[in-house]
């Protein structure tokens, strides 16, 4: 701590995380979908809402995302009543590199496309 090596530390994971979010953020906005983003600010994780889908439409995207190696995860699990959750995706991004990033959503747009 006292050499500084903390600060370097904390200093490279802003960066690095930074990075990787803003790949989600701009492949989302970029999307065929409409994306309604928020907490991209808080954390190492975006909830996006998709508000012009419906919960059935949301179950079968995550089935075609699996099918094609993107996992993405609903909110509803998260919630204690599960029917009260809002149509939305939660995003991580931390373990993702900004390519696999947008690699990964070409591949949900596509899923989104087959919807």
């Amino acid at each position: 701590m006292a050499g500084g090596h903390f600060e370097r530390l904390v200093r490279m994971s802003r960066t690095r995380y930074a990075a990787r979010c803003d790949a989600l953020l701009s492949e989302l906005a970029d999307a065929p979908a409409r994306y309604d983003v928020s907490g991209a600010a808080t954390g190492l994780h975006v909830l996006a809402r998709l508000p012009d889908l419906s919960p059935c439409d949301l179950a079968r995207l995550v089935r075609l995302a699996a099918d094609r190696e993107v996992g993405v995860y609903p909110t509803a699990p998260y919630y204690l009543t599960p029917n009260d959750a809002p149509t939305a995706l939660l995003f991580g991004f931390a373990t993702l590199d900004p390519v696999a990033i947008r690699a990964g959503l070409r591949r949900l747009a596509d899923a989104f496309r087959e919807l």
